[in-house]
């Protein structure tokens, strides 16, 4: 009785029937419409970036000028004209057309910033590389430029926390002794030290003289006359014709009279 009444109650009146799935009515998500470049700017476009790839930026500046006159929204054209501009230094046309495009992308920051650095418009310039770092905080080109005026307005703890987001990236040798010369800069002496450590420790050659000569300065300045000879003498031995290191050394030897022969 319960099973007729059940089947009585979901069958025989019709009035309960449960679609199957080739039966219901799926509505298809609304389509974005594709932007599709015209094929003249196209054609303008590959032109310019193949004069660009050959270095000539002025034809590449007028293709791309071409490209954008007809077809005026895009902003790949418009950063590919702007860069072109700051590559022929006219640095407040490029200025003016990248600051026209959005939304502002890494690129976008980071050529804003390269040109207010050219127009020598310091604060713009490290405004729009921060704003580029928060965009992307692995980007080592806006720290080598933030560490750069950071130093040239002597902000040694901003320049050392630039380079040290570089270290971080890219560990290297004139980066490390970069951090220890500003460190040693600020009287930071046993920071400097480490550095110019680390920075031997990747490259001990002639081409980083400049950490044995920051130690030998750290060891003298201690009162360690021994040691400050020491990085001295090895300095010298890397760069033999260099006459202010042997002068230097000279120094060591005569305070302490014992003079090679």
């Amino acid at each position: 009785i319960l099973i007729f009444l059940l089947l009585l109650s979901i069958g025989c009146g019709g009035n309960r029937v449960i679609k199957g799935i080739d039966e219901r009515n799926i509505e298809s998500p609304q389509l974005k419409s594709r932007d599709d470049i015209n094929d003249r700017a196209y054609n303008y476009f590959i032109n310019g970036a193949i004069f660009e790839a050959m270095g000539d930026y002025s034809s590449a500046n007028m293709q791309y000028g071409e490209a954008l006159r007809i077809y005026p929204q895009s902003s790949e054209i418009r950063l590919s004209y702007a860069e072109t501009f700051f590559q022929l230094s006219d640095y407040r046309r490029a200025l003016t057309e990248v600051q026209m495009i959005r939304p502002r992308t890494l690129n976008i920051w980071l050529l804003t910033g390269d040109c207010f650095r050219a127009l020598n418009q310091v604060d713009s310039s490290l405004a729009a590389y921060r704003e580029a770092i928060k965009i992307d905080s692995d980007n080592s080109a806006a720290y080598h430029y933030a560490a750069a005026f950071y130093q040239k307005k002597n902000q040694l703890d901003s320049a050392i926390w630039a380079y040290e987001q570089m270290a971080r990236l890219s560990p290297g040798y004139q980066i490390y002794q970069e951090i220890a010369n500003l460190h040693l800069k600020s009287g930071r002496n046993e920071q400097a030290r480490k550095f110019y450590l680390q920075s031997i420790a990747l490259d001990s050659s002639s081409a980083n003289t400049r950490s044995f000569l920051g130690l030998s300065v750290i060891a003298e300045q201690a009162g360690d006359m021994a040691t400050a000879r020491q990085f001295t003498e090895t300095a010298a031995q890397l760069t033999p014709q260099n006459l202010l290191i042997q002068e230097r050394l000279l120094g060591f030897y005569d305070r302490a009279d014992n003079i090679p022969l």
